[in-house]
Protein backbone atom coordinates (compact mmCIF):
# COMPACT_ATOMS: atom_id res chain seq x y z
CA UNK A 1 0.00 0.00 0.00
CA UNK A 2 1.21 3.50 -0.86
CA UNK A 3 0.66 6.55 1.32
CA UNK A 4 -1.95 8.96 -0.04
CA UNK A 5 -0.60 12.47 -0.68
CA UNK A 6 -2.76 15.20 0.85
CA UNK A 7 -3.10 18.96 0.46
CA UNK A 8 -1.09 21.17 0.41
CA UNK A 9 1.50 18.91 -1.29
CA UNK A 10 2.49 20.71 -4.54
CA UNK A 11 2.43 17.52 -6.65
CA UNK A 12 -1.38 17.71 -6.48
CA UNK A 13 -1.21 20.98 -8.46
CA UNK A 14 1.12 19.77 -11.24
CA UNK A 15 0.02 18.60 -14.67
CA UNK A 16 0.95 14.91 -14.83
CA UNK A 17 3.09 13.52 -17.64
CA UNK A 18 1.91 10.91 -20.14
CA UNK A 19 2.82 7.26 -19.70
CA UNK A 20 5.02 6.00 -22.54
CA UNK A 21 6.29 2.63 -21.27
CA UNK A 22 3.89 -0.26 -20.66
CA UNK A 23 6.33 -2.47 -18.80
CA UNK A 24 6.94 -4.34 -15.57
CA UNK A 25 7.58 -1.11 -13.66
CA UNK A 26 4.15 0.16 -14.74
CA UNK A 27 2.47 -3.13 -13.77
CA UNK A 28 4.11 -2.97 -10.33
CA UNK A 29 2.87 0.61 -9.83
CA UNK A 30 -0.64 -0.39 -10.91
CA UNK A 31 -0.63 -3.28 -8.44
CA UNK A 32 0.39 -0.96 -5.61
CA UNK A 33 -2.23 1.59 -6.65
CA UNK A 34 -4.93 -1.09 -6.72
CA UNK A 35 -4.00 -2.28 -3.23
CA UNK A 36 -4.05 1.32 -2.01
CA UNK A 37 -7.47 2.00 -3.55
CA UNK A 38 -8.90 -1.23 -2.14
CA UNK A 39 -7.89 -0.27 1.40
CA UNK A 40 -8.77 3.44 1.16
CA UNK A 41 -11.83 5.14 2.55
CA UNK A 42 -13.29 3.53 5.66
CA UNK A 43 -14.28 -0.05 4.72
CA UNK A 44 -15.47 -0.75 8.28
CA UNK A 45 -18.17 1.91 7.78
CA UNK A 46 -18.94 0.80 4.24
CA UNK A 47 -17.06 3.73 2.68
CA UNK A 48 -14.85 2.52 -0.13
CA UNK A 49 -12.39 4.42 -2.29
CA UNK A 50 -13.82 4.81 -5.78
CA UNK A 51 -10.93 6.48 -7.56
CA UNK A 52 -7.22 7.14 -7.36
CA UNK A 53 -4.88 9.16 -9.60
CA UNK A 54 -1.11 8.96 -9.97
CA UNK A 55 -0.46 12.35 -8.31
CA UNK A 56 -2.34 11.20 -5.21
CA UNK A 57 0.37 8.64 -4.51
CA UNK A 58 3.25 10.97 -5.37
CA UNK A 59 3.60 9.86 -9.01
CA UNK A 60 3.04 12.68 -11.50
CA UNK A 61 1.87 10.31 -14.26
CA UNK A 62 -1.41 10.16 -16.20
CA UNK A 63 -2.87 7.06 -14.56
CA UNK A 64 -6.23 6.74 -12.87
CA UNK A 65 -7.98 3.81 -11.27
CA UNK A 66 -11.75 4.01 -11.07
CA UNK A 67 -14.16 1.63 -9.41
CA UNK A 68 -17.27 0.95 -11.41
CA UNK A 69 -20.00 1.56 -8.85
CA UNK A 70 -23.66 0.95 -9.61
CA UNK A 71 -26.30 3.58 -9.02
CA UNK A 72 -27.29 1.57 -5.95
CA UNK A 73 -23.79 1.91 -4.49
CA UNK A 74 -22.80 -1.69 -5.19
CA UNK A 75 -19.06 -2.15 -5.46
CA UNK A 76 -17.76 -3.15 -8.88
CA UNK A 77 -14.43 -3.84 -10.55
CA UNK A 78 -11.48 -1.46 -10.59
CA UNK A 79 -10.70 -0.18 -14.08
CA UNK A 80 -7.25 1.12 -15.06
CA UNK A 81 -7.15 4.09 -17.41
CA UNK A 82 -3.77 5.29 -18.68
CA UNK A 83 -3.47 8.67 -20.45
CA UNK A 84 -7.26 9.10 -20.24
CA UNK A 85 -9.06 11.81 -22.19
CA UNK A 86 -12.65 12.93 -22.23
CA UNK A 87 -13.47 13.16 -25.93
CA UNK A 88 -17.10 14.17 -25.54
CA UNK A 89 -19.19 15.35 -22.61
CA UNK A 90 -22.88 15.88 -22.04
CA UNK A 91 -24.09 19.44 -21.94
CA UNK A 92 -26.52 18.21 -19.29
CA UNK A 93 -24.88 18.78 -15.93
CA UNK A 94 -25.69 17.53 -12.46
CA UNK A 95 -24.63 18.57 -9.00
CA UNK A 96 -23.37 15.97 -6.57
CA UNK A 97 -21.41 15.91 -3.33
CA UNK A 98 -17.79 14.84 -3.66
CA UNK A 99 -14.94 14.09 -1.33
CA UNK A 100 -11.34 13.13 -1.96
CA UNK A 101 -8.70 10.97 -0.32
CA UNK A 102 -6.23 13.84 -0.82
CA UNK A 103 -8.52 16.37 0.90
CA UNK A 104 -9.51 14.50 4.07
CA UNK A 105 -12.84 15.12 5.81
CA UNK A 106 -13.90 17.73 3.24
CA UNK A 107 -16.95 17.54 0.99
CA UNK A 108 -18.74 19.88 -1.38
CA UNK A 109 -21.23 20.11 -4.21
CA UNK A 110 -19.65 19.96 -7.69
CA UNK A 111 -21.31 20.30 -11.08
CA UNK A 112 -20.22 17.64 -13.61
CA UNK A 113 -21.40 16.35 -16.99
CA UNK A 114 -24.05 13.62 -16.69
CA UNK A 115 -22.22 11.44 -19.24
CA UNK A 116 -18.83 11.40 -20.92
CA UNK A 117 -17.06 9.47 -23.66
CA UNK A 118 -13.54 8.45 -22.66
CA UNK A 119 -10.54 7.17 -24.55
CA UNK A 120 -7.49 5.78 -22.79
CA UNK A 121 -5.13 2.81 -22.70
CA UNK A 122 -5.28 -0.23 -20.46
CA UNK A 123 -2.33 -1.73 -18.57
CA UNK A 124 -1.25 -3.67 -21.69
CA UNK A 125 -1.13 -0.53 -23.84
CA UNK A 126 -4.30 -1.39 -25.76
CA UNK A 127 -6.60 1.50 -26.67
CA UNK A 128 -9.97 1.47 -24.90
CA UNK A 129 -13.00 3.69 -25.24
CA UNK A 130 -16.41 3.78 -23.61
CA UNK A 131 -19.27 5.93 -22.41
CA UNK A 132 -19.70 6.50 -18.68
CA UNK A 133 -22.86 7.84 -17.07
CA UNK A 134 -24.01 9.24 -13.74
CA UNK A 135 -21.80 8.49 -10.72
CA UNK A 136 -19.25 6.52 -12.76
CA UNK A 137 -18.85 9.54 -15.08
CA UNK A 138 -18.41 11.78 -12.02
CA UNK A 139 -15.63 9.57 -10.65
CA UNK A 140 -13.73 9.65 -13.95
CA UNK A 141 -14.08 13.43 -14.29
CA UNK A 142 -12.85 13.91 -10.71
CA UNK A 143 -9.81 11.68 -11.27
CA UNK A 144 -8.88 13.24 -14.63
CA UNK A 145 -8.97 16.63 -12.89
CA UNK A 146 -6.22 15.31 -10.60
CA UNK A 147 -4.05 14.69 -13.66
CA UNK A 148 -4.44 18.36 -14.58
CA UNK A 149 -3.63 19.72 -11.11
CA UNK A 150 -7.26 20.49 -10.30
CA UNK A 151 -8.88 19.56 -6.99
CA UNK A 152 -12.62 19.17 -6.49
CA UNK A 153 -12.46 22.02 -3.99
CA UNK A 154 -11.63 24.33 -6.93
CA UNK A 155 -15.04 23.51 -8.40
CA UNK A 156 -17.26 23.44 -5.32
CA UNK A 157 -20.40 25.54 -5.53
CA UNK A 158 -21.37 26.81 -2.10
CA UNK A 159 -19.55 25.89 1.05
CA UNK A 160 -17.35 23.00 2.08
CA UNK A 161 -18.53 20.54 4.71
CA UNK A 162 -16.94 18.12 7.14
CA UNK A 163 -18.29 14.56 7.12
CA UNK A 164 -20.48 15.28 10.16
CA UNK A 165 -21.87 18.47 8.62
CA UNK A 166 -22.57 16.73 5.31
CA UNK A 167 -24.37 13.92 7.12
CA UNK A 168 -26.65 16.50 8.75
CA UNK A 169 -27.28 18.28 5.43
CA UNK A 170 -28.14 15.03 3.65
CA UNK A 171 -30.65 14.07 6.38
CA UNK A 172 -32.57 17.35 5.93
Amino acid sequence: MIKIITVPNPILRKIATSVTAFDGKLRQLLGEMTATLNTSGNPAEGIIGVGLAGPQIGQSVRIILVRKVSGRGEEGPVITLINPEIIKASTIKEFGYEGCLSVPNTYGSVERSKWIKVKAYNEKGDAVGFKAVNFFARIIQHEIDHLDGILFTDKVVGRLFTADELGTVLKE
